[in-house]
């Protein structure tokens, strides 16, 4: 029986360097083809698995984390003026978003308005100096001063009700509609003033020592 040699089909029909050409089947590579060759290609073939992106079960290529910037906490200047706008009015305080996005609370003891109003409106735009706030209020930061910005008129003489007035007829406090109160005090004494009497104030000025506002006339309404 004669020698029968075994003829590879399939895959044993193509050139062993992966160069996708028919070879003999007696023979390893296609002509032109050698091992210098086939090593050449399996280089490729191994970049090619580093570079080619892995797919997801979806069939998606998955995304390459994103590294998040480290926060920088704000911390605002102690002399630079910030804008804000109060969202919210509570009794004698008020609470105000900064354009930074953060709140802050705002006493009625720090704020600088005309005619010494103290008296804000949700909406209105403010400016202030902050610090650090309180470890019980609910804002990181707190004014020191603040100025109203949104544009108001107040009339030169202010209707009110006598809160209190000396016996010297010459200094008092009387309390505005909106609620604001402010101080008086005249050089001819009223004696005839009593505390819950209708008045009319006027004549508004600015302590500069005390950066508060105060009244220099009043007379009772008839």
């Amino acid at each position: 029986m004669a020698h029968q040699r075994k003829v590879f089909h399939g895959s044993s029909r193509l050139c062993s360097c992966g160069c996708g050409r028919r070879k003999n089947p007696r023979r390893q590579f296609a002509p032109g083809c050698n091992k210098d060759s086939w090593f050449i290609r399996q280089q490729q073939h191994q970049q090619n698995k580093i570079d080619k992106p892995r797919v997801t079960g979806s069939g998606q290529s998955p995304r390459r984390p994103i590294k998040k910037e480290p926060r920088v906490a704000w911390t605002p200047e102690p002399n630079e003026r910030y804008f804000a706008t109060v969202n919210k009015v509570l009794r004698d305080f008020y609470f105000a978003e900064l354009s930074q996005g953060e709140q802050c609370f705002i006493g009625s003891n720090c704020i600088r308005a005309p005619q010494g109003h103290r008296c804000f409106q949700i909406g209105d735009e403010v400016s202030v100096r902050l610090q650090r706030g309180t470890l019980n209020s609910s804002a990181r930061w707190s004014a020191t001063e603040c100025h109203l910005v949104t544009a108001r008129e107040y009339p030169e003489a202010e209707k009110g009700i006598v809160r209190e007035w000396q016996e010297s007829g010459t200094r008092g406090f009387v309390d505005r509609p909106c609620g604001c109160p402010i101080f008086v005090t005249v050089q001819i004494p009223e004696l005839f003033i009593r505390p819950g009497d209708q008045v009319e104030v006027s004549s508004f000025a600015l302590n500069k020592n005390l950066n508060k506002y105060f009244a220099r006339a009043i007379r009772t309404e008839d």
